[in-house]
């Protein structure tokens, strides 16, 4: 007897989401977004586009207070805020 189940593979994608409105530099610690509301100390968060080279995964390493900007563990590359 087969037994079916699902596993979501996608899971970083049904949080919180909001877009860079500053470039971030490689080795950056810090993003400045849109509204960092939703976000959560130890989660961890996309940065690119999903499926791109330089996309990365990162975790959050500070604190959230309510405002524009995320404290992340270093970047590995560049992204521009288009």
């Amino acid at each position: 007897m087969a037994v079916e189940f699902r596993i979501d593979n996608n899971p970083i994608l049904t949080g919180a989401t909001t877009t860079l409105t500053a470039d971030a530099i490689a080795a950056a610690t810090t993003l400045t977004v849109a509204d960092n509301s939703g976000f959560d100390e130890n989660e961890f968060i996309l940065i690119g586009k999903l499926g791109t080279e330089t996309s990365e995964i990162k975790r959050i390493t500070a604190a959230v207070t309510i405002g524009t900007s995320l404290t992340v563990a270093t970047l590995d590359f560049a992204h521009n805020f288009d």
